[in-house]
């Protein structure tokens, strides 16, 4: 997608980044095609928003309300089912300025609960509904660094602060979690509005824009590899290596380089392929 230049309303110049979540598994051409069009819809909001002076902490709640509407994002409507196949959802959200938040947990009859997190917020006079003992703990702090600190966004912030490029403090962060084998991602963004996105999953769903180019939104691939990479075929027209996304042992993908599409191939060549890949699988499969 490329991007256009778009007139600005507001006084400030404004860069967001947002993300409709990652996946392990890899979604068919049509969903993927439904999120990324969900999700710049909802850029798309959250620009003409903060175009006409919103704040940015309006803009959130704005943002994450159109994702629970959407049965496409794992939020709201569309989040995952507990062991008892109802919804358990939660939300939370802390203003820059004050470090103020709000949040809420084990909701289960609520639409938006990120619309209560900020009510929470703002009005108070708790700064966490999750239960009695939860409740009890959290009504006596009001500061949302004392939250944020032990989030990865308090590492990536922390990494930043200490010199690292806001890439370099990304993937850093990410480095820190993704060794617990879960597929994980994040999308950064700095007061100057330069974006990172750093991901362990399959696909990861991301918009961005400013107050001068329009959003846009992609689909990202995994930043990093879960297996190391094993090439064991390679020549002038074919690539043959170990699957990153492992689901059987010793799962290989062939790799055509012709932009040729194989299902355009006449059978002849489709066969003289499949033969080169037989072949060559047939040593790997010895030493794994």
């Amino acid at each position: 997608m490329t991007e256009q230049a778009i007139s600005t309303k507001s006084a400030r110049p404004w860069h967001f980044i947002l993300h409709g979540g990652c996946s392990e598994t890899c979604p068919d051409t049509k969903r993927q095609h439904d999120v990324r069009q969900e999700l710049q819809a909802v850029a798309k909001v959250v620009a003409d928003t903060l175009d006409q002076g919103s704040t940015a902490k309006d803009a959130v709640v704005l943002a994450v309300a159109d994702l629970e509407d959407c049965p496409l994002f794992n939020a709201g409507c569309g989040a995952a089912l507990n062991h008892d196949r109802g919804h358990q959802l939660e939300a939370g959200i802390v203003e820059g300025t004050s470090t103020h938040y709000g949040a809420v947990g084990c909701v289960e009859t609520t639409k938006n609960p990120i619309h209560v997190a900020n009510a929470l917020l703002e009005h108070g006079p708790h700064t966490m509904l999750v239960g009695r003992a939860a409740d009890e703990m959290a009504k006596n702090q009001r500061r949302g660094d004392q939250i944020f600190k032990h989030l990865v966004a308090g590492k990536v912030a922390n990494y930043h602060a200490s010199g690292g490029s806001i890439s370099d403090a990304a993937r850093r962060a990410l480095q820190d979690v993704s060794a617990h084998g879960a597929p994980c991602a994040l999308a950064v963004i700095d007061t100057e509005g330069n974006c990172a996105v750093e991901s362990t999953a399959r696909l990861f769903s991301v918009a961005k824009g400013s107050s001068s180019v329009a959003p846009t939104t992609c689909l990202y691939p995994t930043t990093f590899s879960v297996l190391s990479p094993h090439e064991f075929y390679n020549d002038s027209e074919l690539l043959i290596d170990h699957s990153r996304y492992p689901t059987t042992p010793g799962h290989s993908l062939a790799i055509l380089k012709s932009t040729m599409n194989l299902f355009s191939l006449q059978p002849a060549e489709i066969v003289r392929i499949l033969s080169k890949t037989l072949k060559s699988s047939i040593f790997p499969s010895r030493v794994l």
